[in-house]
């Protein structure tokens, strides 16, 4: 056998090799979206709201955005709270879901210091979408010692995971500034305020 025809022949094997390592591939990856490998369920969009603060009483929801100011709502037990309330876009089954809030104080040199923990369970409608309709306070005050709440921007941020794989279903954070209660005669909400959001 001549030197070109091995050639020729050798040529003729490589793209052989090559068009079938394609197939396999191709049909590795259909059946992946058949079996539904490769296919992610949509992320949730989330987006934080609260209660508007002209008519709190009529739980108007408020969407909050960054660099937004929030007055802090005096709770029942001394403390104060931001009012939170969320909405859910693409979620297409009912499932209960955690739900974690964070605030933490954003320093000007970068530096986190956290005000706030919490986690529970959230019931999620097959709708989309969905709005939470009753409030959570997010407490911010009293403050961690040395942990002034009221001279820096504070990040408010919710994650809600899948409640079995912990899996993340969607987030939002805003960053915001809290100011106390506007100081009124006879009331000493003010007061007690600018008392126990500065860390001291």
């Amino acid at each position: 056998m001549n030197r070109s025809l091995l050639l020729h022949l050798k040529g003729i094997r490589s793209r052989l090799r090559a068009a079938l390592g394609r197939g396999v591939l191709l049909v590795g990856l259909s059946g992946a979206v058949a079996c539904g490998g490769s296919v992610d369920p949509s992320p949730w969009t989330v987006e934080l709201g609260t209660l508007d603060p002209s008519d709190p009483m009529a739980f108007h929801y408020l969407p909050l955005s960054d660099d937004m100011q929030v007055q802090l709502a005096g709770g029942a037990q001394g403390g104060f709270h931001i009012w939170t309330l969320y909405r859910i876009v693409g979620n297409q089954t009912e499932q209960r879901v955690k739900a974690r809030r964070y605030i933490d104080r954003l320093g000007s040199d970068g530096s986190r210091q956290r005000v706030l923990t919490a986690e529970g369970s959230e019931r999620v409608p097959a709708e989309s979408p969905w709005e939470l309709l009753t409030p959570i306070p997010s407490f911010v005050c009293p403050t961690p010692l040395g942990v002034n709440a009221l001279d820096a921007k504070l990040e408010l941020k919710v994650r809600f995971e899948d409640n079995n794989s912990g899996a993340l279903l969607g987030e939002s954070a805003v960053r915001l500034s809290a100011v106390c209660p506007p100081a009124m005669a006879g009331d000493t909400q003010n007061a007690f305020c600018m008392m126990i959001c500065v860390g001291k």
